[in-house]
């Protein structure tokens, strides 16, 4: 049954306004449709989000909305075809295990201007030595530190890449030099004061 208001005819202006249902098969065809889909609409169950293909990583929050691959061929070796929400990417095989690259990502400093794509999931991603880090609102592939000896012939960074733990050890070595610096000068005093006053009382004997 459905019901619908009309309004009566009337020879006043305000002509009040009624009830009246219908049956279904008293409507006309392209209403009964209607009917039928939004019927159909509101019965359906809530769309579920289908679980990520088996190797792909799980998806993040945000991503970036391209198509790099339509299959897996696409893809360099151990990398599958992967949706990331809104596009195809070629992503790292998870069921394949590969170790970490060698390096350290470097500090994010602050004001740095970093893009805000993520770029990467994991260092595999990335091309040739970089590594996935984060950056100052996502991911993305960055020339990673290398942390060797001060008197290593290669040290050499391209970015500010400096250990907390020898910056901490630098401030320490530095604050035990003051230190050995005032003491040594303390003692320089005390000795000419000492040698001061023994030469006052030689003087002292001589006059008696």
């Amino acid at each position: 049954m459905v019901c619908v208001s009309e309004r009566t005819v009337c020879s006043f202006e305000d002509c009040p306004i009624i009830r009246t249902c219908l049956s279904e098969s008293q409507l006309p065809s392209h209403l009964r449709e209607e009917l039928q889909q939004l019927r159909e609409a509101l019965e359906a169950p809530p769309p579920t989000e289908a679980p990520p293909r088996e190797g792909c990583p799980a998806l993040r929050l945000q991503d970036t909305c391209v198509n790099q691959c339509q299959r897996d061929a696409d893809c360099p070796v151990d990398h599958l075809c992967c949706s990331n929400g809104c596009g195809q990417v070629c992503r790292h095989d998870t069921r394949v295990y590969r170790a970490p690259k060698r390096g350290s990502c470097p500090r994010i400093l602050s004001g740095s201007e970093e893009s805000c794509d993520t770029g990467c999931h994991s260092d595999h991603d990335c091309p040739g030595l970089q590594k996935c880090c984060q950056s100052s609102c996502g991911m993305t592939c960055t020339t990673p530190c290398f942390h060797w000896l001060s008197t290593s012939s290669h040290w050499q960074l391209s970015q500010r890449c400096q250990s907390r733990r020898t910056a901490r050890r630098r401030a320490v070595n530095k604050r035990l030099k003051a230190a050995e610096r005032r003491r040594h000068q303390s003692s320089r005093r005390d000795l000419t004061s000492s040698s001061m006053s023994l030469r006052d009382i030689l003087d002292l004997l001589d006059s008696v």
